[in-house]
């Protein structure tokens, strides 16, 4: 997911405080391949404040489930490398233990739709 061609979004602040209940900031996401590097997601940042519903839009091969699964923790930690804070109501999911998410994942969704 290319931040250039995303809306234009208020970049959240790292504080809790700030009122975003999920606050993403330069997250990336690399997978090693036999042919290299595929650089999945570089470099997304957005805030979605309590109440809100937001929606990832974008061309196939985007990155918007490639997102969303890194900020849920779902993505195999063997073949994913994921960087950059996501703080969920002031918690660092990327600095937890991936089992710890499970009451995090339940205040989540994630819907894909297909275009037709």
């Amino acid at each position: 997911m290319n931040p250039s061609s995303a809306r234009h979004a208020e970049a959240p602040a790292s504080q809790p405080d700030a009122g975003y209940l999920l606050a993403v900031s330069d997250l990336r996401v690399q997978f090693e391949t036999s042919r290299g590097t595929v650089h999945a997601v570089d470099g997304v940042t957005y805030g979605v404040r309590r109440g809100e519903t937001v929606a990832l839009v974008g061309e196939s091969g985007s990155g918007k489930s490639v997102s969303a699964l890194a900020i849920m923790r779902l993505l195999p930690r063997t073949t994913a490398r994921v960087s950059g804070e996501v703080l969920f109501d002031g918690r660092d999911l990327l600095a937890i233990p991936s089992i710890g998410c499970g009451s995090i994942r339940t205040s989540c969704r994630v819907a894909c739709a297909s275009a037709s």
